[in-house]
């Protein structure tokens, strides 16, 4: 090896003292120097497929599941538009791609205007990844028909770094900074409207020509949704308003009638300024922060205060102040009986709920119960302790300890055998929190239960069926599972909410069953997750 070493060390003193460098005679004259508009450009082309990447990785991962599926499948994406791109011959022809981008990214902006929350999990993130990987495709593709001689191709190589670096600081460090949601993510799709060929058929080139002289397409769009704003919500009109009727039509004009880039723009910036802006929101929000964990929103509706995490609600309160009677609203009113039954033996209980919201289930306690609650985002502790937004923590009898950690790791300190309820209702949005439904994680809850004791989950979910991994880790750990759908009960203030309760406790498992609706799991239907696998492909509700 040290011989290998030696020979390494004279070679490399060759290379350093005997053979000289032969510079390319390459003349730069003003035809082929390269300026600063090329530069700006290579910059815009390589900013705009990253940024995306970063901000559809957020959009899919923060209301789904965050999960390295969700984060490699659109850094893969990214990755084949450039070997698709930069390929001798690519598979996909740019003009294709020019020609049909825009079509491509119109579900995503149909999306937004519907809201996330109908959206299925597999149209939401099919129309995304295909929109984000078309528009790549442009990019990418641009920038290589503008890529210099060979000469220049250290300045055109770093500048498409460069693209990516501002990419990175933008979507990672200034826009969680400057915008309290996440509207990077449609400002650079926007943005990205500026790359996008608009190729004029014959059947609109004399109409679209005329709209283009007098910009009637913006004017068009804005009367429009102005109108949209200003209808009443009641009779036909609550038809165009909850089907978003007016606002399909201003998109279906811009796509069909903007013949130039300008236009296209201009009409789709009015259109997501309408959507996104709080000055068109028709409800008062009182509160909205934004952090790692996704955007809280307070708004005020009909005299009640609700919590809304990116898109899901996550609680409510009708009237500050007062009381309510068994804090058995929202998604709670499955849980009530489970907890009134182990509060029949008179003795103080001792309970641990993962996740707060606005602290309405501490309302299913009495003063003598020691309730702890844990959430690990300091904006949800600081949202639920404001008294001029929700008073449950102020009003309801037990006064929990709130632990401001991640939920499994506070569980893990608990003493074993010390507690008669653990409720898992720890969500981002709707995401689920992958390592507190493992095997594992189920094993230290049992841990920690007394013999009488009860695991409770909260499995509502618009994208997921939890229910199998749930049962999967049940019967590994021997322990009976039960299910209960909660309807929608308006008169209640209940929404629909499925709950999962995991015990050894035979006697109160058969009392639930009779006297409560609670069903036992009999299906054959189970997936175990571990620490070491997890799969959301076959939860994913179709």
């Amino acid at each position: 090896m040290n011989i290998i070493y030696v020979v390494y060390l004279v070679l490399l003193a060759y290379l350093f003292l005997v053979v000289r460098y032969k510079p390319n005679t390459y003349i730069l004259t003003k035809e082929n120097a390269i300026t600063w508009q090329n530069k700006a450009n290579w910059i815009f082309l390589s900013f705009i497929p990253c940024s995306l990447m970063l901000g559809v990785t957020f959009y899919i991962s923060t209301d789904v599941a965050s999960t390295p599926l969700f984060w490699v499948i659109p850094l893969a994406l990214y990755l084949l538009s450039f070997i698709v791109t930069f390929a001798k011959k690519p598979i996909i022809s740019l003009e294709w791609v020019g020609r049909n981008t825009l079509i491509f990214i119109v579900f995503p902006i149909i999306g937004f205007i519907f809201g996330i929350n109908i959206v299925k999990a597999t149209q939401l993130i099919t129309f995304n990844l295909l929109g984000f990987f078309m528009l790549a495709l442009l990019s990418h593709g641009k920038l290589v028909l503008s890529r210099p001689k060979s000469s220049q191709l250290t300045t055109f190589y770093f500048c498409l770094s460069f693209g990516g670096v501002l990419a990175g600081i933008f979507n990672g460090f200034i826009a969680p900074r400057i915008f309290s949601h996440a509207y990077e993510y449609p400002l650079v799709l926007l943005l990205s409207l500026l790359i996008i060929p608009i190729p004029l058929s014959k059947n609109t080139r004399i109409l679209s020509s005329v709209m283009q002289k007098i910009w009637v397409v913006p004017f068009i769009v804005s009367i429009l949704l102005v109108i949209n704003y200003y209808i009443p919500n009641v009779g036909i009109f609550k038809i165009l308003i909850n089907w978003h009727v007016i606002e399909i039509l201003a998109l279906l004009i811009i796509v069909v009638f903007s013949n130039s880039t300008k236009i296209l723009f201009l009409s789709m910036a009015i259109l997501f300024f309408y959507i996104f802006s709080p000055l068109f929101n028709k409800t008062e929000v009182l509160s909205q922060q934004r952090n790692f964990y996704g955007v809280k929103q307070v708004f005020k509706y009909n005299g009640g205060h609700f919590l809304l995490s990116q898109s899901t609600l996550h609680g409510f309160q009708v009237e500050l102040g007062k009381n309510p009677i068994d804090g058995a609203h929202a998604y709670y009113g499955a849980v009530l009986p489970v907890v009134q039954e182990l509060q029949k033996e008179d003795k103080p209980l001792h309970a641990m709920v993962l996740g707060l919201g606005t602290g309405i289930m501490s309302c299913q306690f009495r003063e003598q119960d020691k309730l702890k609650i844990v959430e690990i985002d300091e904006q949800v502790i600081n949202i639920a302790k404001n008294n001029d937004l929700f008073t449950y923590l102020r009003d309801c009898p037990p006064h929990p300890t709130i632990i401001k950690d991640d939920g499994l790791i506070a569980v893990n300190r608990l003493d074993k055998s010390s507690q008669e309820i653990i409720v898992m209702d720890a969500f981002n949005s709707d995401a689920i929190p992958v390592h507190l439904l493992t095997l594992e994680a189920f094993a230290i809850y049992k841990q920690k239960l007394n013999s009488n004791g009860v695991i409770l989950v909260n499995m509502t979910n618009r994208h997921l069926n939890i229910l199998p991994v749930i049962t999967g880790a049940g019967r590994a750990l021997d322990l009976i599972v039960l299910f209960k759908s909660q309807p929608t009960n308006n008169s209640l203030g209940q929404f629909f909410a499925q709950w999962a309760l995991l015990t050894t406790n035979e006697r109160l498992a058969g009392k639930l069953i009779s006297s409560f609706g609670w069903q036992f799991v009999a299906s054959n239907d189970t997936k175990l997750w571990t620490n070491d696998y997890s799969n959301l492909i076959p939860l994913l509700k179709l």
